[in-house]
């Protein structure tokens, strides 16, 4: 058995299932899969999300830019956005319907709780 594995973070998410252990699931167009644990993504966006908003259930999700510009949208404080740009991050709490925009093409890592969660149409 293999103890290091590499893994093409360009099409592959990490899923840490809940006994911590850690396996790589295939990455695909629109929502994310939904997978028990936690997800953790390393993504490229170049253009909107393919749907109108998400919630988390689970808990809460951490997102932090690398580099490019992001805008977040949510429900509960209707314009109040915020952008966030390289080296800057967020926490979006559990059960905040939020929408993230590509301000300027985008490199970030999201930390997504899961099964749960849910997508609007647009």
């Amino acid at each position: 058995m293999k103890k290091v594995i590499p893994v093409d973070v360009s099409k592959f998410i990490f899923n840490i299932a809940d006994d911590y252990s850690v396996v790589e699931s295939p990455t695909g167009n629109g929502p994310p899969k939904q997978l028990s644990g936690i997800s953790v993504g390393i993504v490229t966006m170049e253009a909107d999300p393919p749907h109108g908003g998400e919630v988390h259930h689970d808990g809460d999700e951490i997102i932090y830019v690398i580099s490019g510009v992001l805008r977040i949208e949510n429900d509960s404080n209707p314009g109040s956005d915020i952008r966030l740009g390289a080296g800057e991050s967020c926490i979006i709490k559990k059960g905040e319907w939020h929408k993230v925009y590509v301000v300027e093409k985008a490199q970030l890592i999201y930390i997504t709780p899961g099964p749960n969660n849910e997508y609007r149409t647009q």
